[in-house]
């Protein structure tokens, strides 16, 4: 009883630039579907239940049409409370960063997308 429709983004963006595209994204779907919607979904793996959530979240504060119709957000195997890996990353670059000597590992370190370093 449900229509699957698969999104993308854009994961070298932040997350809170990617919530706020899918939120104006399910505006116009919403609008432009050939039947009325009546319940929404949204269900994201990882970096995209951070999404989810965000859209929900800017959707909620723009008062967005189909807040209305959303049902639940489902959030798979999503870093809620940051990204271990992304925290190492982030203490290794500044330790780096600290001796001259290191400081190029350091930019090397810090070449991770401004997504990633949403996870920490």
């Amino acid at each position: 009883g449900y229509t699957p429709l698969y999104v993308r983004f854009n994961s070298g963006l932040r997350v809170a630039e990617n919530a706020e595209a899918m939120a104006e994204r399910l505006d116009q779907l919403v609008a432009a579907w050939p039947v009325e919607v009546e319940e929404i979904t949204l269900i994201g793996h990882s970096m995209g239940g951070l999404v989810a959530r965000g859209a929900y979240r800017s959707g909620r504060r723009a008062g967005r049409p189909w807040l209305r119709r959303l049902r639940r957000v489902v959030c798979l195997g999503s870093p809620h409370l940051g990204s271990p890996l992304e925290k190492v990353a982030d203490a290794a670059s500044w330790l780096l960063r600290a001796f001259p000597e290191t400081r190029g590992l350091a930019d090397l370190v810090d070449a991770r997308s401004a997504g990633i370093k949403d996870l920490h």
